[in-house]
């Protein structure tokens, strides 16, 4: 589905996005490419773990009620290791997505020409981001709803300390305090990649540009034109693209004057018959950081 040429007709009518199945030539083309496609293989593998998580509150429950019983406590802190693997390997899902995203916006900022024309150029790589996009759209979802995950490494990162003579611990202290920031996060796939985009905004100018002409191109899609799986991705993307640039761009993507056409963003969900479309509506006005500086012409739009 994917696979098809598609013209995504952009601002003003004349910014077209190819998502282009046709694979890269250049090799820092190919690498990025690459990249993409190894993360979201791991995606696959990561939701599936992700969908099936289940807490360990009884380990927990028992270990807080027995204090003083050092084997108790020991038991539940190994029995907590296949929730931290678990765990550990969603970190390491979200490291392979920043670099993978970061590969591809670096080779695009490195491509002669405007970012407009660039992203008409290199359909493939475009077509990447959409997908890893969709991607952190779904992961995220899921994860607002599995609170276990924090009080999970909550526990597991209090007892490390304790039990520093166990054996095949999964994490080690230094990397628990980061995988805890990450699980503390509502959006830790989004927020990563934010971050990492924020910094590297510093030094690419064009970037916040290439991002905003990315989502306006998602916008002006026409529903008409694509099948129901490719309509999919490119409507999650447009929502992971605009809260991230939301999160990063001087004045947010919902003030007025925002370069982000906002207005079409939100019409087109509304006008999308999909069970994601609240779910995408939700993400666009909660994740989002400056919603609240939307014009009441915005909001009103919203449920």
């Amino acid at each position: 589905a994917m696979g098809q040429l598609l013209s995504l007709l952009g601002v003003g009518g004349d910014a077209a996005l190819q998502l282009d199945a046709a694979l890269p030539s250049s090799s820092g083309a190919k690498e990025a490419y690459d990249l993409a496609e190894r993360a979201l293989v791991q995606y696959e593998e990561s939701f599936k773990y992700l969908e099936r998580y289940q807490g360990n509150d009884a380990l927990v429950r028992k270990a807080i009620g027995n204090p003083h019983d050092e084997e108790v406590r020991r038991e539940a802190f190994r029995g907590m290791f296949p929730n931290v693997i678990a765990i550990r390997g969603f970190f390491e899902l979200s490291q392979a997505i920043d670099e993978a995203v970061k590969a591809i916006v670096v080779e695009l900022l490195n491509s002669p020409g405007e970012p407009q024309e660039v992203l008409q150029r290199h359909g493939a790589l475009v077509r990447q981001l959409a997908r890893i996009f969709e991607s952190v759209f779904h992961f995220d979802w899921i994860k607002m709803s599995k609170p276990q995950l924090q009080n999970d490494f909550s526990f597991y990162r209090r007892e490390l300390g304790k039990n520093s003579g166990v054996p095949d611990t999964p994490v080690e202290d230094s990397t628990a305090s980061k995988i805890s920031m990450f699980v503390a996060q509502a959006n830790p796939l989004l927020f990563s990649i934010a971050s990492m985009l924020t910094i590297l905004a510093k030094s690419q100018p064009l970037l916040l540009e290439l991002l905003c002409n990315f989502v306006n191109g998602c916008a002006a899609t026409t529903r008409s034109k694509l099948d129901p799986v490719t309509q999919q991705t490119v409507q999650l993307a447009m929502v992971v693209g605009t809260v991230i640039y939301d999160r990063i761009g001087p004045t947010g993507a919902f003030a007025r004057g925002t370069p982000i056409e906002v207005k079409r963003v939100v019409s087109n969900l509304r006008g999308w018959p999909n069970d994601q479309r609240d779910n995408a509506l939700a993400t666009l006005q909660y994740s989002s950081k400056n919603f609240n500086q939307a014009p009441n012409s915005v909001r009103r739009m919203f449920p």
